[in-house]
């Protein structure tokens, strides 16, 4: 995994400062988002009872280091079709002949 995406970078934004939130404190994060969070070691689970009666999630230290690094830059994006024509209408000549 190279880098966080923006949901995950969120989710981990959220649980700096050492908070633990439930899987509902984690939005947009989704289940998907989440295993692969743990996968990569970013965040762990905390037993039960720490959120309520529920399961909660806090970040690691490898979370921070790469919540630290920062979100992977957006793409460049293409240039429009507009832009990249050539502009059809040349300079027009006046209509309105000079005075002598």
């Amino acid at each position: 995994m190279n880098g966080p995406t923006k949901r995950e970078y969120d989710a981990l934004r959220t649980l700096s400062g050492g908070l633990v939130e439930s899987r509902g404190g984690l939005h947009p994060a989704g289940e998907g988002k989440i295993k692969s969070m743990l996968a990569a070691g970013w965040i762990e689970e905390v037993p039960e009872g720490a959120v309520g009666r529920q399961l909660g999630y806090r970040i690691t230290e490898a979370g921070e280091a790469v919540l630290k690094a920062g979100c992977a830059p957006k793409p460049p994006r293409r240039p429009s079709r507009l832009q990249a024509m050539p502009p059809r209408i040349g300079a027009m000549p006046p209509r309105i002949r000079p005075l002598r």
